[in-house]
C-alpha cells in the first residue's frame, strides 16, 4: 500500500516536522559544542563560585542558629542533627517562596518533624531564629546588606 505524500512537503520533499527536528539537532550540537561549553562556563565561573560562597555561609549560619538553641534546650545529641535539618528547611521555603511564607506550609512542616518525634516548642524557636536571622540588616545573606522592605520575610 503506498502513501500519498504529504500535502504539507515543501518543493525538496521535506516536511516541516523534519526541517524543525534538523534544525532542533544543529542548535543543540552548536550548544554543546565542549569549546563553546568552556567559554561559557570561564566566563560565569565567578558568579557561581560567589552564590555557591554565599549559599555556604547562609546554611553554616543557620546551623549555628540551631546548635545553640538545641545545646539551651537540652536536646539529645542523636537528635540535634534533625532540628538543624528542619532550619534548612525552613531557610529552602522562605528562599523558594521569596520571603513570603504561608502559615500553612509553615503548619505543615512543623507538624511532619512534631509527627518524627521533635519537640514543637524547639522547632518553633529554631523557626523564628532561623527567619529573624534572614531578616537582620547584618544577615550574612547578601554581604551583611540591608534587605528592603520587600523581601522582608513575611508569613501569611
Amino acid at each position: 500500500m503506498k502513501h500519498k505524500q504529504d500535502s504539507t512537503a515543501d518543493a525538496s520533499g521535506n516536511r516541516p516536522a523534519q526541517e524543525k527536528a534538523v534544525r532542533a539537532t544543529h542548535r543543540y550540537r552548536a550548544k554543546t559544542d565542549p569549546s563553546r561549553v568552556y567559554l561559557l562556563l570561564e566566563e560565569k565561573n565567578p558568579q557561581m563560585v560567589g552564590r555557591y560562597e554565599a549559599q555556604a555561609r547562609i546554611l553554616a549560619s543557620i546551623d549555628e542558629i540551631v546548635r545553640g538553641l538545641v545545646i539551651l534546650a537540652n536536646v539529645p545529641p542523636l537528635t540535634r542533627f534533625w532540628y538543624a535539618t528542619y532550619g534548612r528547611q525552613v531557610y529552602a521555603l522562605w528562599r523558594r517562596n521569596r520571603g513570603r511564607l504561608s502559615s500553612s506550609e509553615i503548619a505543615l512542616l512543623e507538624q511532619r518533624w512534631t509527627s518524627r518525634g521533635l519537640d514543637p516548642e524547639v522547632l518553633i524557636r529554631v523557626r523564628l531564629k532561623v527567619l529573624e536571622s534572614l531578616d537582620s540588616p547584618t544577615s550574612v545573606r547578601s554581604g551583611n546588606q540591608a534587605r528592603t522592605d520587600n523581601e522582608a520575610p513575611h508569613i501569611a
